[in-house]
């Protein structure tokens, strides 16, 4: 039984009288829908959104199951019997919710069979110490970004045999290189850890090819940062459930 965005579905047992499992379905319909309106189905996007309705189920479900008080409940619901001799229900079998190789062919069955569609995965609640990532990870980018505009300014003022665009593209390449880290620390994807080492051993190896233009304390900090950024990024763990599961 069905509305226009609710569908209602009951499983009993085959002694079981047709018409009080119709019955049974509309009183839980318009139960249902008394309850929680319109507006509130169609914008529910939460799991598990209705479950307190429970409660107002098992009460229903307890009072079709009372065998005592069945033949009253026929006899009452004549009207509805009447409607279902006048348009029966169409009747599902076995067979036709459970596709075999004897009625469909092999690369039928292959074909309908569809990868399941999980919720996004999400990562754990953002702690102090990932927003310390975050915040060195934001310092790194702008320094490297600054450094890298005032090398390809004052190349001509630059003394060592590489070329001022090269040490300014290694620079802005290090500034992008810290920001896809900040990404790798709120987000979840695929291939997050082997980005993350990728992404570290490129900062790594471009804080070493411009070492002759930064300071002891300038390598000593972004290699510090990279190290522990790293550490944040590979410790951070998917949540087992998402919060808001009211379950």
């Amino acid at each position: 039984m069905s509305t226009r965005t609710v569908s209602f579905i009951a499983v009993t047992i085959s002694p079981y009288p047709q018409v009080l499992t119709f019955s049974f379905l509309q009183n839980i319909q318009k139960e249902f829908l008394l309850t929680y309106g319109d507006k509130k189905i169609n914008f529910t996007k939460r799991p598990y959104a209705f479950i307190d309705f429970g409660a107002t189920l098992e009460k229903f479900r307890h009072k079709y199951n009372n065998t005592r008080s069945l033949a009253t409940r026929i006899e009452n619901l004549s009207h509805l019997s009447q409607d279902l001799k006048i348009r029966p229900p169409f009747q599902v079998s076995e067979v036709d919710i459970q596709p075999t190789a004897r009625h469909y062919g092999i690369s039928e069955i292959r074909n309908t069979i569809r990868p399941t569609v999980n919720p996004n995965r999400r990562l754990i609640p953002v702690s102090w110490l990932d927003s310390l990532a975050v915040l060195l990870c934001v310092v790194c980018a702008v320094i490297n970004l600054a450094r890298g505009m005032s090398v390809i300014n004052d190349g001509h003022l630059v003394t060592h045999k590489a070329s001022p665009y090269t040490y300014g593209a290694t620079f802005m390449t290090s500034s992008i290189l810290w920001l896809l880290q900040i990404y790798s620390i709120f987000y979840y994807t695929k291939w997050r850890r082997r980005l993350t080492f990728v992404t570290s051993a490129w900062i790594i190896m471009s804080l070493f090819y411009t070492h002759q233009l930064r300071n002891l304390y300038q390598m000593s900090f972004h290699l510090c940062s990279a190290c522990f950024t790293t550490y944040i990024i590979l410790t951070r763990t998917l949540q087992q459930k998402l919060p808001d599961y009211n379950v």
